[in-house]
């Protein structure tokens, strides 16, 4: 069986494939996992901080997080907020994680300083990003930027590379916080949460400890502000006459303690109301449901592996094996009822259980490690004192969170809860926020980011050549070795066709026909993205939208969706039905209802996925079946991640490249000192 050797496409796809899956499916949904985080340690840290910050601090609070066992979307029949956002985290950190596998392209491109960029071209934003990027792998770019935002805090004093880039950027922000909020399901409900927090914060006092001028005094204050104890507990501890007593919570904790408990209340005001239901199954049946919360994570498995097997619904199950034995005919009503009885029961314990761990736990591990970190970054936080207006930052935070909660709430409908703001005029139609209203949200705002930045860069001193060395080793990380040319995987590919050669005949045809499956759904991807960025253009240039546009740009949404997707939801039925996932209507509609059972803001918006053709019908672009290369195929691309012979390659490769930076040749240099 003779050797293949992978096309730049089959490399780039199957690059795609894996990288998608293992970021997802064997890092991040692995921390819900009591004791994963001992595999992730020694954690590369920081120079000043210790390993015991790690094993003391960090590790014991991610720990009794995974213990708490909080709630799977299997269970509650919808996506829930931590699961919206997990998803959202791995499809963003998945690209780095494949430039720094593949590295960046174009080492041997010279830049043309001819090229002018016009920030409402669709292609000179696409262009300018990617010689952006490759010009802050492979040359000075970093350094002119520091230098520049030194020197004014406008951004038309940089090139048009530049503004185009940063164009860019803002586009995608617009695209990633639109999507968050308004088009996912939970996006209001957690703008409820953000707004309910937010209100709780005390701006005006931390503004006036930040004004403080000696900057000991202020971070002391600060320190003294978010985490200070004052109560009985903190005092007999304090003198002795106890150990370990409840010292009651710190500003912090009651921020977090108090938006927790509003959201109880609510939760547990549905249960009141569902209980006097006519249509209620009985008190034995509602206890065995609730019994089940209460159960660990291995044994609540074995009631989805049940379920999954049995095609019954997760309540059904719980029934049918309760103790007390209930009766497991009920009416499709009274099913229903459960369903939503078990998964409000799953939200309050979530609730209580985050409160006991970040709240009430004894130790006081959270406000322990915040203490810790204050201290490891007491000189960098003196320096930025020295440099910054924090005051006035902490006024300009204030007023960009205020307006996109503003910016970011849907106009009631019928039935509905949500706020209503009109987003074009106040006598005229009121409409849902589009993505177009994002991006006037961040460019309303970016001159306050730009602001600091100058302030930094100008007088940050120690903390400006601290960052700057931290960019610059992140930039090194995504060089492609010498002589690696062209698309694909670049340096990975070597990698790539090593472990698809070690399959039989049968499988890797297999593979290959699902990598060019999968890298025709890449470029239906790019093809949408590329549209949906000259819709947002066209409205910066001045035409104005028939209506509000629901989906940006950005191929990460679609991989975010995918997640969402993929994600198994129990049967809606009790007997007899299948198990569903996140495209379901009937999930994607139970997603959307909040804490207070009512469904929150407008229309559902679906077909993230579609794309239209040239006669202008749509069809919907799905993610092809991979799941064959990712079983044959996924194990062995955690071992070669594991055995970081591709980093050394890549370190040798990189050797003897960096001689016009100085920096990489201190031996005592920030990072050097602090590689494992």
């Amino acid at each position: 069986m003779s050797p293949v050797s992978l096309t730049p496409a089959q490399s780039h796809a199957l690059l795609d494939i894996l990288t998608h899956r293992e970021t997802y499916t064997a890092e991040i949904e692995l921390f819900k996992t009591p004791g994963i985080i001992n595999s992730y340690v020694p954690i590369p840290g920081l120079r000043d901080i210790s390993q015991d910050f790690w094993s003391k601090r960090i590790q014991p609070l991610i720990d009794d997080l995974a213990k708490a066992n909080l709630s799977e979307s299997y269970d509650k029949g919808s996506m829930g907020i931590r699961k919206t956002l997990a998803t959202a985290v791995s499809a963003l950190i998945e690209y780095p994680a494949r430039g720094v596998l593949g590295g960046m392209p174009g080492r041997e491109i010279k830049p043309d300083p001819n090229r002018v960029y016009d920030v409402n071209h669709q292609q000179d934003l696409v262009d300018a990003w990617r010689e952006f990027m490759r010009q802050v792998v492979y040359g000075d770019l970093l350094d002119r930027l520091f230098e520049k935002a030194a020197q004014s805090d406008d951004l038309q004093a940089h090139n048009d590379l530049v503004i185009a880039a940063h164009q860019h950027i803002v586009v995608n922000l617009a695209s990633l916080a639109h999507y968050v909020l308004v088009t996912s399901p939970k996006g209001q409900t957690l703008l409820s949460l953000v707004e309910r927090t937010n209100k709780l914060i005390p701006y005006r006092i931390v503004r006036q400890t930040l004004k403080v001028g000696n900057a000991a005094t202020m971070i002391s204050g600060m320190t003294r502000l978010v985490l200070a104890k004052v109560s009985i507990g903190t005092l007999t501890n304090w003198i002795g006459w106890s150990s370990g007593a409840d010292e009651g919570m710190n500003l912090l904790q009651t921020i977090i303690y108090t938006v927790l408990s509003w959201e109880i209340k609510e939760l547990e005001s549905r249960v009141s109301k569902l209980e006097k239901s006519k249509d209620c199954p009985s008190k034995q049946h509602l206890a065995a449901i609730l019994a089940y919360t209460k159960l660990t994570r291995l044994d609540q498995e074995d009631y989805r592996v049940i379920s999954k097997a049995s095609s019954t619904s997760i309540v059904h199950s719980i029934i049918s094996l309760a103790p007390s034995s209930p009766s497991t005919e009920f009416t499709a009503e009274g099913h229903k009822l459960l369903l939503e009885y078990l998964s409000i029961q799953l939200s309050i314990r979530d609730r209580e259980h985050l409160i006991l761990v970040l709240c009430k736990s004894n130790p006081d591990v959270l406000t322990a490690a915040i203490r810790d970190i204050m201290q490891i970054y007491d000189p960098i936080l003196r320096d930025i004192h020295n440099a910054v207006d924090l005051s006035g930052t902490i006024s300009d935070f204030e007023r960009f969170v205020n307006d996109m909660i503003k910016t970011a709430k849907i106009p009631s409908t019928e039935g509905g809860s949500g706020t209503s703001t009109p987003t074009n005029n106040e006598n005229g139609p009121k409409k849902p926020p589009g993505v177009e209203d994002f991006v006037r949200l961040f460019e309303r705002h970016q001159g306050s980011c730009h602001v600091f930045l100058h302030q930094f860069c100008k007088k940050g001193d120690k903390s400006k050549e601290l960052w700057l060395e931290y960019a610059k080793y992140a930039a090194k990380q995504f060089r492609r070795p010498e002589g690696v040319t062209g698309e694909g995987a670049g340096g990975f590919t070597a990698t790539l066709n090593k472990l698809v050669n070690e399959l039989n005949e049968e499988d890797r045809k297999v593979v290959l026909r699902q990598m060019d499956e999968y890298e025709e759904y890449l470029q239906k991807l790019n093809q949408k993205t590329k549209r949906r960025m000259e819709s947002i253009v066209s409205i910066n240039d001045g035409e104005q939208p028939k209506k509000p546009l629901k989906k940006g740009p950005g191929n990460f949404l679609f991989k975010w969706q995918e997640l969402l997707d993929s994600t198994e939801i129990t049967p809606a039925e009790a007997t007899g039905g299948k198990v569903r996932s996140g495209k379901d209507t009937s999930v994607r509609a139970a997603s959307g209802v909040g804490l207070d059972g009512e469904k929150r803001g407008g229309k559902l918006v679906s077909g993230i996925g579609e794309i239209v053709n040239g006669d202008g019908a749509k069809e919907v672009v799905e993610m092809p079946d991979v799941r064959k290369t990712v079983e044959l195929l996924l194990p062995r691309f955690k071992e070669v991640l594991a055995s970081r012979e591709y980093l050394e390659k890549k370190d040798e490769n990189d050797d003897g490249d960096d001689d016009d930076d100085d920096d990489d040749d201190d031996s005592d240099s920030f990072f050097e000192a602090n590689e494992e």
